[in-house]
């Protein structure tokens, strides 16, 4: 049965990951695990790889690093006018800064026969790995004007923006994954009530939301195949992967 993953993953060493995992097919979808942790990319890779021989896995960092890679300028073109900007990296860059966790997850993973490519069909067999990039995602899934601001900024703004990705997340999975969506551990982690007063907190309430949008990234790639799917850049140079809402591939495709 697949397996659909989502990692906010943590660029450096010592620092949490947002993880979770879906299982299922077109019978129903259910939550397996959502949670922060603190893991190497070896790890990762191991424990994805023993999921299941389908796995789909959508992944919040730069995964392939050239100097030909465009995958941001790119992304910029689209989605600049909603201020949903991706950091435009080097590989040199992430090394200095001991930030590599992204390409030694892509290396780990294609190791173990995944491959870095949109998916050639929907409900595809295979190992896929994705490069997500969540902020591009909102705009997308949730019809947004503008990115939501919850990274940066005064910690009473970032929370009021949290409710806000909190309720959108709810509405899109009451209207695709309705099983992950009645789940007692996602129904409390988008309860405004979780949202802490403290930074530290917030941010892990962050990293968790954020794999939950990265995973329902992977769940549409598994579920539409390259129709529902927007790629900018090239899996030899760096791709990133936004998925499309279902009105507007199939208002494309007619």
């Amino acid at each position: 049965m697949p397996v659909f993953a989502g990692l906010d993953l943590a660029w450096t060493r010592g620092r949490p990951t947002g993880f979770c995992i879906l299982r299922g097919d077109t019978s129903g979808v259910h939550l397996e695990g959502i949670e922060t942790t603190v893991a190497s990319p070896t790890a990762f890779a191991q424990l994805l790889a023993a999921l299941d021989d389908t796995v789909y896995a959508a992944i919040d960092a730069p995964l392939i690093i050239s100097p030909e890679r465009r995958a941001e300028a790119l992304l910029a073109r689209s989605y600049g006018r909603a201020k949903a900007y991706a950091y435009q990296v080097s590989r040199d860059w992430l090394a200095r800064n001991d930030a590599l966790a992204g390409p030694q997850l892509a290396e780990a993973l294609a190791a173990r026969g995944f491959v870095h490519t949109i998916p050639p069909e929907p409900q595809a067999c295979g190992r896929f790995m994705l490069e997500v990039f969540p902020h591009a995602t909102h705009v997308a899934l949730f019809g947004l004007a503008e990115r939501l601001k919850y990274k940066r900024g005064p910690l009473a703004a970032r929370r009021d923006v949290m409710a806000v990705y909190q309720r959108e997340l709810a509405c899109l999975l009451d209207g695709t994954l309705q099983a992950v969506a009645s789940d007692p551990r996602v129904q409390n982690l988008l309860d405004p009530s979780a949202i802490p007063s403290a930074g530290r907190e917030l941010k892990s309430l962050e990293d968790q939301l954020d794999a939950l949008t990265c995973v329902i990234a992977a769940h549409h790639a598994w579920q539409h195949g390259p129709a529902g799917l927007e790629a900018f850049g090239t899996t030899e140079h760096g791709q990133i992967t936004v998925p499309l809402p279902v009105d507007a591939f199939v208002n494309r495709e007619s």
